[in-house]
């Protein structure tokens, strides 16, 4: 039960964060990847060890097919978009109107 400990979870969650950054710049799927699939596992269950104690059954919880098909997307595309933000800041003013431009046309906006 060392995964209910607020600094496992912690850094799991960063090992979370940080591997979907990789996977980001990689332009890797989220739910291809088996370690990011573990990790999310023993997140869950780090976050229900105190019911597994308390109701003496010890069953991995399942993780939620929406975690991987819906919220992690979100998250990525979040995170694509900050990237984006963060390149249009260093461009010179007037190379930011044109890259503006080229990100509405190819439909990311």
């Amino acid at each position: 039960m060392i995964l209910c400990d607020p600094y496992a979870i912690n850094f799991l969650a960063n090992s979370v964060v940080r591997l979907l950054q990789h996977l980001m710049n990689n332009e890797a799927m989220p739910r291809d990847n088996s370690v990011l699939v573990l990790m999310l596992r023993m997140l869950a269950l780090g976050l229900h060890s105190w019911d597994m104690i308390e109701s003496q059954l010890f069953r991995e919880p399942k993780l939620d097919p929406q975690i991987v098909t819906k919220f992690l997307p979100a998250l990525v595309s979040l995170m694509v978009d900050d990237d984006v933000r963060r390149l249009n800041a260093r461009l010179p003013l007037d190379e930011r109107e044109s890259a503006i431009t080229i990100i509405e046309h190819s439909g990311e906006r």
